[in-house]
């Protein structure tokens, strides 16, 4: 029998939820992950029977201490990139909590100027900050981390 070489192996797709929330001064809420060094919206992947708003909904509380109610689906992005798959993004209002705090998983969590944003960041959130300020809604883009082309379908 021989060795799997692990750059053949192929992960099946991740599907999850991202949300984008801006503040009165129309600043982005972000997040960074204790074990990344990159930020990124709040969310993550869908569990088990969960929807994909279900699934912003959990993560922005679980990440942030918010609670938030969706608006409307700002796009869907396929993510060619390491996990690649399917992510869902959501724009939202603050409704409640305490936050924005972090967490067990969450190392920082701050409010960035759209043209402020950080560096290092995951590969769907410039995208998705830019749709979600032009107005975009159920949008579908198609992303290749890799390469840096996208392709749009939808409407803004």
């Amino acid at each position: 029998m021989g060795i799997i070489d692990p750059d053949c192996v192929t992960l099946a797709p991740t599907l999850a939820s991202g949300v984008v929330l801006l503040d009165a001064r129309s600043r982005v809420l972000l997040v960074r992950e204790n074990d990344q060094p990159r930020w990124g919206l709040p969310g993550g992947e869908l569990e088990p029977g969960e929807t994909p708003a279900e699934a912003a909904i959990r993560e922005v509380a679980e990440e942030t201490g918010l609670t938030v109610e969706l608006d409307h689906l700002i796009a869907v992005y396929y993510l060619r990139a390491q996990r690649r798959g399917l992510r869902f993004v959501f724009a939202a209002h603050v409704v409640g909590g305490a936050g924005p705090v972090g967490s067990a998983e969450i190392a920082e969590v701050r409010w960035f100027p759209p043209d402020e944003l950080p560096d290092r960041l995951l590969p769907s959130a410039p995208f998705a900050v830019r749709d979600a300020l032009a107005g975009a809604r159920g949008m579908f883009r198609d992303l290749d981390a890799t390469s840096g082309r996208t392709a749009s379908l939808g409407r803004n």
